[in-house]
């Protein structure tokens, strides 16, 4: 996947694009291949950040967090690997430049709304289609010409056929959503809470309601709720973000 107009902490460029590569993903099935390590560099100019670094992250087989690295390679200096999720990453990928509990997180928008990725967005408007298709295949120019790409197998690329298209961005999209929803439900099960909300939570995802009385017997709430300091929070009938913020509340 190639970002033309990266604002990560790796930032990219038309002309300094940015590349993340990640291994085959597959069909993206839950259990099957999925989403086991991500790696990437940009154009390497002196202009932009972290331009003499690849940034990696790996799902960790037996957690299944993941987990950030960088690999530095500063003029006059021996290649430098950071330690598992260093504070450069997790300033943001972490909370407060800090590993959060349930692991490091991945940052992505929903697919369809990945305007800085050649092929990530959506038909705008004539306007901003024509400003995508500039900017896109200045991007992929800059491949063929800076020296920072000459690891690339661009060739390859282009024989599997449209290349860096929404194909590549679709499998990944649905990878990391994958994993991401994994991730918080592992998180939320952690918590010493959640047998006081499960019925909730169960039925929220399940039937999208948002008033517990619609899903869970009284004398059930009552009783999961009865020594509970967000009391209040809980007995309230409001929309399902409101309520389950606080009962969420790591104490």
């Amino acid at each position: 996947m190639v970002a033309h107009s990266s604002i990560a902490a790796q930032n990219g460029t038309p002309n300094s694009p940015r590349v993340i590569m990640t291994n085959n993903i597959g069909n993206t099935v839950p259990g099957e291949q999925g989403l086991k390590m991500m790696m990437s560099f940009n154009g390497g100019e002196a202009y932009m950040n972290n331009s003499q670094s690849i940034e990696m992250a790996f799902v960790n087989p037996k957690n299944k967090e993941v987990e950030y690295f960088d690999l530095s390679f500063l003029e006059n200096k021996s290649p430098h690997l950071s330690g598992k999720n260093p504070e450069s990453c997790m300033s943001c990928h972490g909370e407060y430049g800090k590993e959060p509990k349930g692991g490091a997180k991945m940052i992505f928008d929903p697919f369809g709304n990945w305007p800085r990725f050649v092929g990530g967005a959506d038909k705008c408007n004539p306007t901003e289609d024509k400003i995508q298709e500039l900017v896109s295949d200045r991007a992929l120019s800059s491949l063929n010409s800076n020296k920072q790409f000459e690891c690339l197998d661009l060739a390859k690329m282009k024989k599997q056929g449209s290349q860096f298209s929404n194909g590549n961005i679709g499998g990944f999209d649905n990878a990391a959503a994958i994993h991401m929803e994994n991730q918080r439900a592992r998180w939320m099960a952690s918590l010493p809470q959640y047998d006081r909300y499960k019925y909730y939570l169960a039925g929220a995802q399940v039937c999208q309601i948002t008033k517990l009385s619609d899903w869970i017997p009284q004398s059930i709430i009552r009783k999961n709720i009865k020594n509970l300091d967000v009391d209040a929070s809980l007995k309230k009938e409001g929309p399902f973000s409101d309520v389950i913020e606080e009962a969420l509340q790591d104490e």
